[in-house]
């Protein structure tokens, strides 16, 4: 069955946003992806663009917030206003807060965080007017349970976890669905920071959620109208598991949680 809708996906360029973009064409929607890489951005579009006519790609840095305004108002006025916004650009690297620069941090909570607000302040007004629309935010598993060294991308991503919970009751009168997404190691390029690549090598590291999964969960979460997905299953259990029994779960991430801070200034000091 044909889709109708138009589809808006931040950081469309590689990874779940550019899976999942491909399985919205496929569907025959109408999909906009956002990027701040121009060649990369139209690399994707161009692979898009052989599954359909009906992509259109836009630059845009999230972390800006004049390129954000600047290129809504641009999109509003050339295509209109998305029936899904899917906030799903993001990144990370692997330092504890005291080893992060300044720059960085800010950048960490500009692009994870800011941006994602940005983005629905934006579009919000015209979803509100015509009381239709889906957001969906793509957290992480770092988003509800803590996990180091990367603790300023954590702090990001529990505040978009605070805002989706928020907003989930803010608008429901307006019939604006809201959908919060938590995927735990999924393999995209989000690894291919550098400070990822030279860490020391651990088990769990070569275990991966495939992309398709993601995407999956993230369309069956809109057509179900299910706000909460955390992806694998068996991290949504102890996520439970660590709200109803905390005094079980917490002393077991704590130890893991401590072992890689030690290792991770042990590595550097070598």
């Amino acid at each position: 069955m044909e889709s109708k809708q138009l589809i808006l996906i931040t950081g469309g360029s590689s990874g779940i946003g550019k899976h999942l973009a491909s399985e919205y064409l496929k569907q025959g929607a109408s999909v906009i992806i956002i990027a701040d890489g121009k060649e990369k951005l139209q690399e994707a579009h161009d692979d898009l663009k052989n599954i359909s006519d009906r992509i259109r790609s836009y630059v845009c840095d999230v972390g800006d917030s004049k390129a954000v305004r600047d290129t809504v108002e641009l999109i509003l006025k050339e295509i209109g206003c998305p029936d899904i916004l899917v906030n799903n650009a993001g990144f990370a690297t692997y330092r504890t807060f005291d080893q992060t620069p300044y720059d960085e941090m800010e950048r960490l909570v500009q692009v994870n965080l800011t941006g994602v607000l940005r983005f629905i302040k934006c579009f919000l007004p015209d979803m509100m007017e015509r009381k239709s629309g889906h957001i969906v935010n793509v957290s992480s598993i770092g988003g509800v349970i803590p996990i180091t060294p990367c603790a300023i991308y954590g702090a990001s991503k529990y505040g978009l976890v605070g805002i989706s919970y928020t907003l989930r009751y803010e608008l429901m009168d307006y019939n604006i669905k809201i959908h919060l997404i938590c995927p735990g190691r999924v393999d995209t390029p989000f690894f291919d920071h550098e400070t990822f690549r030279n860490r020391t090598t651990r088990s769990e590291m070569k275990k991966f959620i495939p992309v398709e999964k993601v995407s999956k969960a993230i369309m069956k979460a809109i057509e179900k109208n299910r706000f909460f997905t955390v992806i694998p299953n068996y991290y949504g259990v102890i996520v439970w598991l660590r709200n109803v029994f905390p005094f079980l779960i917490d002393p077991y991430i704590q130890k893991i949680n401590v072992n890689r801070i030690r290792q991770l200034r042990g590595d550097s000091q070598n």
